[in-house]
């Protein structure tokens, strides 16, 4: 990444008490803590479909679901005139291991459609983007081992 100063961290999450706790929220878990060690009070904008905390560096978590990410985000890099290239975008990640981060500085959404609304705002893929692990090898790891006992539980009920 280049010397350009980041602005605005956007946290990628869906809203609703239902996500609130779950993996793929981890953005909005991230920005949370950002929020909370720096004693920032969350705000909300009906302009902006968003929640947002201001420093010298702006935390948004957009209200709208996951793949209507790029909306808010883009409203509120307009308004305050933030380029693609000062923004981070920290969002979950089911193909790196659990807690594995991946931070780039352009590529493509690699199939996170929350990403690729970013993307679509913006007209580019040269957006910063701290990826953040969920653990896809786990849950297919589970996937495998029931599989397994599924095969076993036939071929018991077979014998």
């Amino acid at each position: 990444m280049d010397e350009t100063r980041i602005r605005l961290v956007a946290g990628l999450g869906n809203p609703g008490r239902e996500y609130q706790r779950t993996r793929h929220n981890v953005g909005f878990m991230v920005l949370d803590r950002l929020a909370a060690d720096a004693q920032l009070p969350w705000d909300y904008s009906e302009k902006w479909g968003a929640a947002w905390a201001k420093t010298n560096v702006i935390l948004i978590k957009p209200a709208t679901y996951m793949n209507r990410s790029g909306q808010p985000l883009a409203a509120i890099a307009n308004f305050y005139k933030i380029a693609a290239s000062e923004i981070l975008v920290v969002l979950d990640d089911f193909a790196l291991p659990l807690g594995r981060l991946r931070l780039r500085a352009q590529g493509s959404s690699g199939g996170h459609n929350g990403l690729e609304s970013v993307f679509e705002h913006f007209g580019t893929e040269e957006i910063a983007r701290l990826r953040i692990g969920i653990g896809a090898a786990f849950v297919n790891i589970l996937v495998h081992r029931v599989k397994v006992i599924v095969r076993v539980h036939r071929r018991t009920r077979r014998s």
